[in-house]
């Protein structure tokens, strides 16, 4: 049984760069119909390769991000819990929130371009040249011969995107054209 998202087609854009992406706005069990879920009827279903134990924190954080976009910068309190990408990794992992990154690049194993991630792998995207910093996104694998990752964008959303647009627009966003990489934990 697998995870379903309800998500849109969306577009995030900084400047000269835009990415791509499917925004997802809540998710639940395949097979419940325990619950109605006609509150998103123009949205499409995609079956997401989640582990399960992953449902009820990925639906607190849909969730959160949803309220997030709702509120005023000006209006946020510094004891609202935000999300951001580390804290979204760090939730579906069963760990507090923090803005702090799970690994960094020094700690990590990198994959070949175009590798991706297994179905509930935590990954970062980071620097090749700067293995001691804050790596600058993470991201959900979606399984290995998934093009794609879940994570939290810009704009206080939770989406699905390619993984090779990611790269594009990350790259552009912090001039890092070829130096950037995806990353997975080194089991070592």
């Amino acid at each position: 049984m697998g995870l379903v998202a309800c998500t849109q087609e969306d577009m995030l854009m900084t400047g000269m760069n835009f990415l791509p992406y499917d925004r997802v706005d809540a998710v639940y069990a395949e097979g419940d119909d325990t619950r109605s879920h006609d509150a998103w009827p123009d949205h499409d279903r995609r079956i997401l390769a989640l582990p399960e134990h992953m449902l009820g924190s990925l639906a607190t954080a849909v969730t959160l991000a949803r309220e997030q976009r709702a509120i005023a910068d000006a209006d946020r309190s510094p004891e609202r819990m935000q999300i951001t990408y580390h804290s979204l990794a760090r939730m579906l992992v069963g760990m507090e929130p923090s803005f702090e990154p799970l690994f960094r690049v020094g700690d990590a194993v990198q994959l070949p371009r175009g590798a991706s991630l297994q179905a509930g792998e935590i990954g970062i995207i980071g620097d090749v040249d700067d293995p001691s910093g804050d790596p600058p996104h993470a991201v959900i694998g979606l399984g290995e011969d998934v093009p794609e990752s879940l994570q939290f964008l810009w704009g206080d959303t939770i989406g699905i995107c390619r993984n090779d647009y990611l790269f594009q627009y990350l790259a552009g966003l912090y001039g890092l054209h070829g130096h950037l990489a995806l990353f997975r934990q080194d089991a070592a």
